[in-house]
């Protein structure tokens, strides 16, 4: 989990969906469904042209997430997701 969260912290779509996909199911990390929605919905735009499987599935694990959280949690998520950028360097 720690690898993980690092590289998605630096902007690294796949490790994005796996530390969020990690929170949604408690795989290593507590079970959170609001990073999982948060970093997997990071890595939904940043999967590029070819990536279709990927991308629908991210979707897929990022609606399970929603399920288990407020209309006002999914709002602060999506803030959080429209204002992140990559932590460089550290």
């Amino acid at each position: 989990a720690q690898w993980f969260r690092l590289a998605a912290e630096q902007g690294h779509p796949d490790a994005q969906f796996n530390i969020g996909r990690m929170h949604l199911d408690g795989d290593g990390v507590p079970q959170d469904a609001f990073e999982a929605y948060r970093w997997i919905g990071l890595s939904i735009p940043r999967f590029v042209a070819g990536e279709d499987v990927m991308r629908d599935t991210a979707l897929t694990a990022r609606n399970t997430a929603a399920a288990a959280l407020t209309a006002a949690q999914i709002a602060e998520a999506e803030v959080q997701i429209e204002n992140w950028s990559p932590q460089l360097g550290q």
